[in-house]
């Protein structure tokens, strides 16, 4: 029997009850949300463009005809406690940072006129960053595979980039699009050399990407504005292997720019939370902010659920093996199980006031399983042996 999709994620206007497959069909009230400031950013990085997070450290850079430097910025002052060279790179444009477990990747690739030929990303060792303050990257250079014309004209052409992340060996790219408000995703091998991607795909933006990021549990966040001055960020998440756009697809607006300044770069902290840089818009001032995205990405993303106990809801034995009890004061709803990617695996109903669970066919690993019943919702971490 084949499983019956729809859409997956219970905080969505057209949540699919019976549905086990998400086929990204969820749609969503529209969601306000307000950064939260930490500081206003000196005017040595006024024009910060792109941000990393590792080792408990975030590091930066400005953008084009900025100083061919990272800097290492106290998270909760904004001051460089650490400023690094890279002898050999060169600030035509860079745009936004990327990191892999061993490397950060800079993208100077920023292309306001359209017709750049020398679109490159540098690949440093995190550990010459740590322990040096001139270190050397390596080249990877690119060009898009559907660009034909290199005629300048600025700001009116829809080969222009500011956001790209790093996943499974690969660098994930995102367009700029200057005329119709859409991105193209472009993605090739993080190892140096000379690539020329195809488009994967083209999603509806409705705006200018400026940063992008991906989470230790899969969730990509793009940041963006449009040219009324609304700050926004797209968060994708549970969909299928090299499919990022065929899950769940949820805006979320920041605000604008008179609050927030020009978001310009993001970066992933920890699971669910994360800083975002912009850069000076007019007479405002650059600025550090902080966001989270466990509010909406909980109900279907395991490490990010805050699992409610109650003696109203039991769930043994746990950990479990080939089969579960689940105990609770409502004979009638359904149980739900959801895997570490937040991909739901299981839909049972609920007869009786006990209700077993075959589990014998799931792979080993942490669940959540949630008992939905007359308007109440129980969770609880399972640990499948």
């Amino acid at each position: 029997m084949q499983a019956q999709s729809g859409c997956t994620d219970p905080q969505a206007s057209n949540y699919a009850e019976n549905a086990v497959e998400n086929d990204g069909s969820c749609l969503y009230a529209t969601t306000n949300y307000a950064l939260e400031n930490i500081v206003d950013l000196n005017a040595n990085l006024e024009e910060i463009s792109g941000l990393a997070f590792f080792n408990n450290s975030l590091w930066t850079h400005t953008d084009g005809g900025g100083e061919d430097k990272l800097y290492r910025i106290d998270t909760l002052s904004g001051e460089v406690t650490k400023t690094v060279i890279i002898a050999t790179a060169d600030n035509q444009d860079w745009e936004d940072m990327a990191q892999s477990d061993t490397h950060v990747f800079i993208g100077d690739f920023g292309n306001n006129q359209g017709n750049r030929t020398n679109l490159r990303i540098y690949r440093i060792k995190k550990s010459d960053l740590e322990n040096a303050t001139v270190v050397n990257a390596d080249l990877i250079e690119f060009g898009y595979g559907d660009q034909t014309d290199f005629t300048a004209a600025p700001n009116d052409h829809d080969f222009d980039c500011e956001a790209f992340f790093y996943h499974n060996g690969e660098l994930h790219l995102f367009t700029k699009n200057w005329t119709d408000f859409q991105t193209r995703y472009y993605r090739f091998s993080a190892e140096p050399g000379s690539y020329t991607p195809q488009p994967q795909t083209t999603f509806a933006a409705n705006g200018l990407l400026t940063a992008a990021d991906i989470n230790a549990d899969g969730t990509i966040a793009l940041l963006g504005y449009t040219t009324a001055g609304t700050n926004f960020m797209w968060l994708l998440f549970d969909y299928p292997p090299d499919d990022i756009f065929g899950g769940n697809k949820r805006r979320i607006n920041l605000g604008n720019a008179l609050q927030n300044s020009q978001t310009e770069a993001l970066a992933f902290s920890d699971s669910g939370r994360g800083f975002i840089g912009s850069e000076k818009f007019s007479l405002l001032p650059a600025k550090l902010l902080k966001f989270t995205t466990a509010q909406w990405t909980q109900n279907t993303m395991v490490s990010n659920t805050e699992f409610k106990q109650s003696p109203d809801f039991q769930v043994f034995p746990n950990p479990a093996h080939n089969f579960l009890t689940v105990k609770s004061v409502f004979n009638t709803g359904n149980i739900e199980l959801r895997n570490a990617q937040g991909k739901r695996v299981l839909r049972q109903a609920v007869t009786d006031f006990s209700t077993t669970v075959t589990t014998e066919n799931l792979p080993c690993g942490v669940y959540s399983l949630s008992l939905f019943s007359a308007g109440n919702i129980y969770t609880e971490k399972l640990i499948k042996l």
